[in-house]
């Protein structure tokens, strides 16, 4: 049965991807579950489900993962399958990694993947015949995991709605060192695509970016929303939160293979063509070595009665007889052995153009063009790199900036997922192509649209500002919005600003090109970065660059002289081109474009320091 055990070997060998043995060092343990559920028992089937999965997981073999892929998982398969990954997992301060496509639901703030023989009839059944999705957190937490990316292409209709709960899947927290993506808004329903697409719009757009060499997983998961907008054409917007820590790429160009969805699922459909070969020529093997030992137990029968018959002719003819069927059996087992040994070099043969094939279609796969640019970045300047960077990106941002064409914003993101005008971008593509999905309410109540007005004629401010170092009062301004259009808004100061906060002129008259995207251009939420770069225009013509980079870093409920309010802290520094650097705490709430609490601290270029904190009084709207 060793040439069975052979094709066995090839077939582990082959898997159903082409894996990368140098992408995964002993150092860079990566482990995924991915789990893709279509048949369900007491639920609407799913055709793209298993699909999606299977495609992922064979993206993320192909990039050094090792994958506990399930399909059509029982509660039982879902337990299991966790567990191999926790044991692959455990103390090797890995990165984990859950995919999970198939029916999902929310109940009282809490995320449940719905196995193939979930019965729900009430909320109490979910715990024993659903899958939490903060057990699997928490079991990457016990391992010693240090980063942890969970994505959940599970937002369906609920399938049990006598169990309660919304539909879509609820806003969770991110733990610390946590990526969370959903294949769509919070609250919102995921289209499943259809038999004419491989995969459905959100894993195809996955399957595609994770390819990219040299892509944070951050940018991959922009870029991934952005191609789903697109394709839905606003009917389902991807939504992520971040506590990550550190970067990580998925690709980091050594060894690439460019993950197109189409050669995924060609990959898939040959890789079974050539399982289901492999087992018949192993089935053959095997029925070739019945037929040998059933001819030699022949031979021998009928060795022992010529032998029997030669003894009693005579003694010698006998031992004669003997030596020639000796000889004769000697020959067949030589036979034997050469038949096996070429069944041996047959497989081996199979398994050198197995990998042959595979290098040269990791070869053939490479993006020339972005290997070229990865070589740049990483030899480049910082400083000169970012100002080649913003060059081409304002460019390219002066050419579209009035355009009403959603096609043009979405290139542009596509190229520029976090580049310095990103956020521009996309607060003008809700202004040209509002999101067609309805906000949902977080666990708070607070509803935040994608697209918030956050200027309106008539609101008027109050701020009591201290000295930052002696605490004492300095001033006590009054900020009121004399004009507001439905992109723009402009104080009584001079003060003009997006109506998704970038300033467009300062109080003290300077203009900034591109706008400064002050605070995030759409939700809030903790985790979430930003990065701008403007030029600068004083009064006096004087121009230079400034830079500023922020943060998402909590919730906090604040105190201050206006009353009590619920907030989004966000850090921000922000540096000049002449050297003077601005470092800000602000606390903002995400309907409203002026913030609640503001530290503000200035280091000038001769490094002296000083700053204000600035503190509501009193506010109104109309």
């Amino acid at each position: 049965m060793k040439s069975y055990a052979v094709a066995r070997a090839l077939l582990a060998f082959t898997g159903l991807a082409f894996t990368s043995s140098e992408a995964q060092s002993p150092l860079d343990v990566r482990v995924a579950l991915v789990i893709g559920n279509t048949a369900y028992q007491h639920a609407n089937p799913l055709p793209n489900a298993g699909k999606d999965a299977e495609g992922v997981a064979t993206a993320l073999r192909t990039l050094g993962f090792k994958v506990e892929h399930v399909r059509d998982a029982t509660r039982e398969d879902m337990d299991a399958a966790l567990a191999r990954t926790r044991q692959a997992l455990d103390k090797r301060n890995g990165l984990a990694m859950l995919y999970y496509a198939g029916h999902g639901l929310q109940v009282s703030w809490r995320n449940y993947m719905v196995p193939v023989d979930a019965r729900v009839t009430n909320a109490a059944d979910l715990p024993k015949t659903t899958f939490d999705v903060a057990g699997v957190l928490d079991t990457f937490a016990r391992t010693g995991s240090r980063m942890n990316i969970i994505v959940l292409d599970a937002c369906r209709e609920n399938p049990f709605p006598a169990a309660g709960g919304s539909r879509g899947l609820a806003q969770m927290g991110a733990p610390i060192g946590t990526f969370l993506a959903y294949a769509t808004q919070p609250g919102a329903l995921a289209e499943d695509g259809d038999d004419k697409m491989p995969f459905g719009p959100y894993a195809d757009s996955l399957i595609l970016e994770l390819g990219r060499p040299g892509s944070r997983v951050e940018d991959v998961f922009k870029r991934v929303r952005f191609h789903v907008r697109r394709k839905t054409e606003g009917r389902q917007v991807p939504w992520d939160a971040t506590t990550l820590e550190e970067d990580f790429v998925f690709n980091d160009g050594k060894n690439t293979v460019k993950l197109d969805p189409t050669l995924v699922a060609r990959m898939i459909t040959d890789a079974r063509q050539r399982e289901q070969q492999l087992r018949e020529e192993a089935e053959r093997a095997r029925q070739r070595e019945r037929e040998l030992a059933e001819a030699a137990e022949r031979a021998k029968r009928e060795a022992e009665i010529a032998a029997e018959r030669a003894r009693r002719e005579s003694e010698v003819a006998a031992q004669r007889k003997r030596e020639e069927e000796a000889a004769q059996a000697r020959e067949r087992e030589a036979q034997l052995a050469r038949a096996r040994a070429d069944e041996e070099a047959r497989k081996k043969r199979l398994e050198m153009e197995a990998a042959m094939a595979i290098a040269a279609a990791r070869q053939q796969q490479q993006v020339q063009e972005e290997q070229v640019a990865l070589a740049a970045l990483q030899n480049a300047n910082a400083q000169r790199r970012r100002e080649e960077f913003f060059r081409i990106e304002k460019a390219k941002w002066d050419q579209l900036k009035d355009s009403r064409d959603p096609a043009l914003l979405y290139d542009y993101l596509l190229a520029h997922p976090s580049g310095a005008i990103s956020e521009l971008a996309q607060a003008r593509l809700e202004v040209i192509q509002p999101a067609k999905v309805t906000p949902q309410a977080d666990q708070t109540g607070l509803v935040q649209p994608l697209a918030a007005k956050r200027f309106r004629m008539g609101d008027r401010y109050e701020f009591v500002v201290r000295d930052l170092f002696t605490r004492l009062q300095v001033e006590r301004p009054v900020f009121t919005v004399v004009r507001a259009t439905d992109e723009e808004a402009e104080f009584d100061q001079g003060y003009r600003v997006t109506q998704a906060g970038a300033i467009i002129r300062t109080i003290g008259g300077a203009t900034l090109d591109p706008y400064q995207q002050w605070i995030p251009a759409g939700e809030y939420s903790v985790g979430r970065k930003w990065y701008t770069r403007s030029i600068m225009r004083m009064p006096d013509g004087t121009t230079q660059w400034v830079e500023l980079n922020g943060k998402v870093v909590a919730r906090e409920t604040i105190e201050v002289p206006a009353g009590r309010f619920d907030t989004f802290k966000m850090e921000m520094e922000q540096l000049a081109q002449d050297g003077t650097r601005l470092k800000i705490t602000y606390w903002g709430q995400p309907d409203w474009g002026v913030a609640i609490r503001q530290i503000r601290e200035v280091r000038d270029t001769r490094g002296a320091l000083s700053g204000q904190i600035y503190e509501m009084a009193a506010r109104s709207r109309r």
